[in-house]
């Protein structure tokens, strides 16, 4: 590991050895400028895998807010629906930039279809 945010559960992690043949070019750039709202985003990530399957699950949605819960200003509301287990999955704009990563969304007896993405100013 090389580093962690306990507060925004996130962690950088370091792949090494022999064995490992590296991931050569990422296809995508990381935007670190604020996204707009109403701003299209896409997600895609395996959530439980166990039960939904193996196969890429893909959403879209659009920017709701540039904050999250209580204003906070290290996420995104996001409205692309996202599974129980997709915490970690990135989000993408039009232009395939990641501009978060999905972090949690509000229980349903609570509010439906209200999803959070930590910013990638914050990673």
């Amino acid at each position: 590991m090389v580093a962690k945010d306990e507060d925004s559960d996130l962690a950088i992690l370091k792949i090494s050895g022999n064995g490992f043949p590296g991931f050569g070019t990422i296809p995508y750039k990381i935007k670190t400028n604020t996204a707009e709202v109403a701003e299209n985003v896409w997600v895609v990530g395996f959530p439980e895998a166990d039960i939904m399957g193996e196969e890429v699950k893909y959403s879209e949605g659009v920017i709701n807010s540039r904050s999250g819960i209580g204003g906070d200003k290290s996420t995104y509301q996001i409205s692309a629906q996202v599974s129980h287990g997709s915490s970690g999955s990135p989000v993408f704009d039009d232009y395939g930039n990641l501009i978060g990563i999905v972090s949690s969304g509000l229980d349903a007896s609570v509010q439906q279809n209200v999803y959070y993405a930590i910013k990638t100013s914050y990673l």
